[in-house]
Parts: structure tokens; sequence; C-alpha cells
């Protein structure tokens, strides 16, 4: 039975809510579940936004079926190929062959170190600040490199301004139906996880966290060559005690949550 919901006119979650997991790769417990996001866009061209872990994968299956309607599947965005995002794959693969694969060259390698046997045909690998067009909507693609491996990027909707951020903004505990900030209280119910979440996944990874979501106009931080002495910074223990708020921050940080990052923002049809 399929359980998606409508984000836009023309886009909808696909993912599946985890309740039976006690701990997140097998490290980090889970005391309220987790969710896996994806999403589709249903334009001229079709579009899955990720996939998810094989643990909800008939769920998710069920889910990409029943919005596509028969609408055969064009294309398939991988921002991140941790399990999380990308278990499904050979099932989308299996049940849609023809469909084209949009992600990173890094991902790319890691996905046949994998040993998922990608036709190189199907593969559209794109660059920093590339873009694609499916119909009405125009996808930029940004690198996000260690947020939190390092093949990671987003997808920006130039149309209508919807971010599909692969690992960040993640949060553990289950979404439960709720999509939109104004149907939660963040404070209460999920502030805990989500700086949990941030501490121990993207801002652990990122060279110069928060700030690494911004690397469109920023120099590579990391180098084979380069080595650093040890100082109090990043996702240290005493560095993430003093975190504060940054104009340049996009992720939540320890010391200052971001509310409208986990959730969607409603807005007023133009």
């Amino acid at each position: 039975m399929y359980n998606y919901r409508q984000v836009t006119d023309d886009l909808y979650w696909v993912g599946a809510d985890e309740h039976r997991l006690a701990l997140f790769e097998n490290i980090h417990p889970l005391y309220h579940g987790v969710s896996y996001n994806a999403y589709v866009l249903t334009d001229e061209k079709t579009v899955l936004f990720d996939t998810a872990d094989w643990a909800v994968g008939r769920q998710f299956i069920a889910n990409v079926k029943a919005v596509l309607a028969g609408r055969p599947l064009d294309y398939m965005v991988i921002n991140h190929v941790e399990p999380d995002h990308a278990a499904s794959i050979e099932e989308i693969l299996l049940r849609w062959p023809k469909v084209k694969i949009i992600t990173t060259p890094k991902a790319v390698t890691l996905l046949n170190q994998f040993g998922f046997a990608l036709d190189p045909n199907q593969i559209d690998e794109v660059k920093e600040g590339d873009s694609r067009c499916f119909g009405k909507h125009t996808i930029a693609f940004v690198y996000a490199p260690m947020v939190h491996w390092p093949e990671a990027m987003v997808s920006f909707d130039t149309t209508n301004g919807v971010l599909f951020s692969a690992d960040a903004f993640g949060s553990f505990r289950s979404l439960d139906g709720k999509l939109f900030a104004d149907e939660v209280d963040f404070d209460r119910e999920w502030i805990d996880d989500a700086r949990r979440t941030s501490s121990s996944t993207c801002l652990s990874f990122s060279s110069n966290s928060p700030r690494y979501l911004v690397p469109a106009t920023m120099a590579d931080k990391s180098r084979a060559h380069t080595r650093f002495r040890a100082r109090c910074s990043g996702a240290l223990p005493p560095a993430m005690a003093r975190a504060n708020p940054s104009a340049m921050a996009v992720l939540p940080t320890p010391g200052s949550p971001i509310r409208a990052g986990l959730f969607l923002v409603r807005r007023e049809r133009i």
C-alpha cells in the first residue's frame, strides 16, 4: 500500500518511516525512529531524488509507483550514496532500466566500488554549478563534499526554491507524516535529535563546518599533501560547546539549530 505526500503541485515525498531500528548505522541510538526521504518530480520528465534504505524498500517502491501512475521514470538524481539514500538504487534500475542517473563523478566511483552494475551510457556526471532542465523545472547542482561523504552534492530547484539537501538539515526521529514546519513543535520535539544528528554526522567530517555548505564560493579545504596542526575547532567537543550562531551557517549547529532547515515552509502561491 502506498503512502506518499504531495509537497507542491508536481513534487511528492515518497520516503518512508522506520521504527524498528535501534541504532542508526549501528552507532547512533534511535529513540524515536528515523525517516528516509526521497522525492519524485512529475514535470515533462519524471525525476526521482535519492532512494531509501532497503529496510523500507518495499514501501518506497510502492510510493514511487503510485506517484508515477504508469509514467516511466526518466531520471534519478543521487545526491549521496550512503545506504539510507542509495540502498534501493538497484531496485529502481530493475523496474525502470532506462532511467538516467544524475550524480557526481566521485559518486559514480563509489557506486561501482559498492558493486552496482552501472551502464556508463546511463550516467550523467554533473560538475559544480551544472544544471538540467526537466520541463518547467530547472535543477542546479552544487557540490557539498564531506557533508558528510566526499561525493555529496545538493540539488536546487531554481523554479520553486526547493533544496534537496542530501545529509544537510537531517535529523534522527521519524517524520510520521509531518513535512511542514507548522506541523511540529520544533523546540519541544526535535531540537535534541537535531543537535545530536548535526554534531555526529555533518559537523564531524566537514573540514570547516558549518560553512562547508557554500562550496561554490570557497576554495577546496582538503588537499592530499596538506597537514594541519591540532586545534580546537570544527566538531571537537570544546568547540561545539562554544558554538555561536553564524550568518554563514546553513547547517543546524549545536549552538543554534536552524528550525526552518529541517522542515518545509509553506509559501503562498504567486
